[in-house]
């Protein structure tokens, strides 16, 4: 038993700070761009980096936070990079139209 668990963590090492937080922001990411606003959750990217939500409530205090990082780091490896967010056209009716 002892045996097993000395195999695995060698393949199973936990990541941490920069490998974690790049992990966590391409997470973030490819849920926005394919997902939507709406589905940038903490569980949602947890589950997609395949970490906790407690990692990610120790990092940021909101999804808001997160997606501007992640958006930021996104933008500082590649330049040119624009992602599908910036192509969606927003909504932006006016309830005053809707209700009349």
């Amino acid at each position: 038993m002892f045996e097993e668990k000395e195999k695995k963590s060698p393949n199973h090492s936990r990541r941490r700070g920069d490998e974690l937080k790049k992990a966590i922001y391409k997470a973030a990411v490819h849920i926005l761009e394919n997902e939507g606003y709406e589905k940038v959750t903490f569980q949602n990217v947890a589950k997609e980096a395949k970490t906790t939500r407690s990692v990610l409530y120790r990092y940021w205090d909101d999804v808001f936070d997160l997606i501007f990082e992640a958006v930021r780091f996104n933008i500082s490896q590649n330049p040119e990079w624009r992602g599908n967010v910036i192509d969606q056209e927003i909504n932006s009716g006016s309830l005053r139209t809707r209700f009349n």
